[in-house]
């Protein structure tokens, strides 16, 4: 058995398989810290084999199972006695039970179906409590200097990513999450919530040395670090902890709100341009920078227990208070921004 908290939600994970669960608890690394076995858990979560699946026929419409960048996915359901739910993945064959605090995920066999179906039941329990707390659910990459975090807030295609490695690459870093982090706004601390690491081929043309060292690791997401033998099978997509042994860094759970930068792509620029956002403008993009920022802020109604939908108005205040607190940051990125050191100093100047 697997026992995680994250924050102060624990989950009990169980399999008699213990590969799946390595290869989950390497995955949320930091983040989720190990439970006390002596603290009784908010939530179970099975992962069983060869169990007979409950027929896609007889389900109801669609229901929002999990979050996604901007939308939930959603999947075939059917209420049960005493509010349980059965839930089916044709596309991955995969099925859930849903039972009050209690989730089986019904699978043929270990494999990435399997796991991946693991990792979004406990990552979505961690975002129902995080947003039952209160906390913003922010679009956005992050890395830590000395337990001050950097926010890089933006969509897809906003340069997220590549900006995050080269903070991660020029030392002193320690990596929090790549895609989604939550916000206490009035404590003033940011904790990731793990995500597949896409690596696109310009972030990696941008970064050669550690392309070829993920070339030559033979990491994919689906798999362990222990588990990665053969470099053929390399995949641009990988865990938090293997973009983390690939760039050098340790990983981080949660830190000090220190600065949150708003990047994006630039080609008029050769390579950058900053410029301090005041408070009111500084708001209206950490609104637009919500996770699902066109819908009442709530997790998947699959696993949303007693968590409440917030409304336009309480997310603008959350979003004012922290833009008062936190300098924000608007970054062009230029071709050449990664060149030297300038980009990253600029940076971290906001956070020392």
């Amino acid at each position: 058995m697997l026992r995680i908290a994250y924050d102060s939600l624990v989950i009990a994970a169980r399999c008699a398989d213990t590969a799946p669960l390595a290869w989950l608890g390497e995955f949320l690394g930091a983040t989720f810290d190990p439970a006390s076995p002596s603290a009784p858990p908010d939530h179970a979560i099975a992962l069983e084999f060869g169990a007979a699946a409950p027929a896609a026929a007889g389900l109801a419409e669609p229901l929002d199972c999990f979050s996604l960048d901007g939308e939930f996915l959603s999947l075939p359901a059917r209420r049960g006695p005493q509010g349980s739910l059965a839930i089916r993945d044709d596309a991955q064959g995969i099925s859930y039970d849903v039972r009050g605090r209690d989730v089986t995920i019904l699978a043929p066999a270990d494999g990435p179906a399997a796991r991946l179906a693991l990792l979004r039941v406990a990552r979505e329990l961690a975002t129902a409590h995080a947003l039952r707390l209160g906390h913003l659910h922010v679009h956005a990459a992050a890395a830590s200097f000395a337990g001050r975090v950097v926010a890089l807030s933006g969509p897809r295609g906003s340069g997220k990513t590549s900006l995050l490695l080269h903070l991660l690459l020029g030392g002193g870093a320690a990596y929090v999450t790549n895609d989604r982090l939550f916000v206490d706004v009035e404590r003033g601390v940011a904790r990731g919530m793990p995500t597949i690491v896409s690596l696109r081929e310009d972030t990696l043309a941008r970064f050669p040395a550690f392309a070829q060292r993920l070339r030559e690791s033979g990491y994919a997401r689906e798999r362990t670090i222990a588990e990665t033998r053969d470099p053929a099978r390399w995949r641009p997509n990988v865990s938090p902890a293997q973009l983390c042994a690939l760039a050098g860094v340790p990983e981080t759970g949660a830190g000090t709100l220190g600065v949150v930068v708003f990047p994006s792509l630039a080609g008029e620029v050769s390579t950058f341009a900053v410029r301090a956002l005041d408070p009111a403008e500084a708001a209206r993009r950490l609104r637009r920078g919500l996770l699902l920022a066109a819908l009442p802020e709530r997790p998947a109604t699959a696993f949303a227990g007693g968590t409440r939908p917030r409304d336009s108005s309480e997310l603008d205040r959350l979003c004012r208070d922290l833009a008062a607190r936190v300098p924000c940051l608007e970054l062009r990125l230029g071709p050449h921004a990664y060149e030297g050191p300038a980009v990253r100093d600029t940076i971290l100047e906001c956070v020392r």
